[in-house]
């Protein structure tokens, strides 16, 4: 059975056969499915099978449902809708509805007071361009009045015949300047030819990455609970942890099918396939400590 086979979702095909085909597929329990959505493993195989009387209640089945196509990978709004049409529950698109609003309730301005506005704000603004436009004028008026005061002759007699290059002996020399001489004789300290540069291990090692080895569902949060990653991961595929962000921990459904390397470093598996596994630390001190005790490959 192929991954398209098992995800088929024919409306005439009960949700609850899409969801426990999905599952069989990805080789995941009612048990583990439960444990890691917190869900009673019983409320699952009511759902699977079809027993909605067996639910806590429709709001409850809805969330059960999307919750459990959601950790399948699948599409949880599409699925819900399918659910509610198969049980017999109306799915009406809520229409957007416009509602009349009274000429004396309206809060938009008279539009005889919005064109008074307007053509007393055009009248201000073009009188006060024009007053601008004055004032500059008369400003250069008596500017071009005042007379230009004449170059003193003796500015001409010192001038003299100048070249175009002046000699370099007609160059005025820098005046000498004192020195003190203890200071003269001091040698300027000079640094350390070598000096130590202390270098970040951090940065310098290379970052953690996850690579799966079986199919599995993978969540990495962060201190705050936020979920970086949280879904299916196939043979093949990796993730690299972010090593700018700190207190990441790590839940998953089958811990047996991850391993985790650094750089040439590749760690043992934390457990075997199909185990859950919760709170792991993406800590490379802490995981370098859990392969140093668990050896294995």
């Amino acid at each position: 059975m192929n991954a398209q086979a098992a995800r088929a979702s024919d409306d005439n095909l009960p949700v609850g056969e899409i969801l426990r085909r999905t599952r069989v597929y990805y080789s995941q329990s009612v048990d583990d499915v439960g444990a890691i959505l917190r869900i009673r493993s019983a409320h699952l195989e009511a759902i699977e099978e079809g027993r909605v009387d067996d639910l806590p209640g429709r709001v409850y089945a809805f969330g059960f449902v999307r919750a459990y196509a959601e950790y399948l990978g699948l599409d949880g709004e599409q699925i819900v809708r399918l659910f509610k049409s198969q049980i017999g529950v109306q799915v009406v698109d809520r229409p957007d509805l416009h509602m009349p609003v009274a000429a004396s309730e309206s809060k938009s301005p008279n539009a005889a007071i919005v064109i008074g506005s307007l053509a007393f704000l055009a009248v201000a603004i073009g009188g006060l361009v024009f007053w601008g436009s004055q004032r500059q004028v008369n400003d250069i008026a008596v500017a071009d009045v005042h007379e230009i005061p004449p170059v003193p002759q003796e500015m001409y007699e010192d001038a003299g015949d100048v070249g175009p290059f002046a000699p370099v002996g007609a160059m005025k020399q820098p005046q000498s300047v004192a020195v003190d001489q203890a200071a003269a004789e001091k040698p300027a300290s000079v640094p350390d030819a070598v000096t130590s540069v202390s270098v970040d291990s951090s940065v310098a090692q290379p970052p953690l990455v996850l690579k799966l080895r079986d199919s599995a569902w993978v969540e990495i949060r962060d201190v705050t609970g936020k979920a970086l990653l949280s879904r299916i991961l196939k043979p093949g595929d990796s993730y690299i942890v972010p090593a700018s962000v700190k207190g990441l921990v790590l839940d998953t459904g089958n811990v047996g099918a991850l391993e985790f390397s650094i750089g040439n470093e590749v760690f043992a598996p934390l457990g075997e396939k199909g185990d859950v596994r919760r709170g792991i630390k993406m800590d490379p001190d802490f995981l370098r400590d859990l392969n140093k005790r668990n050896p294995r490959r």
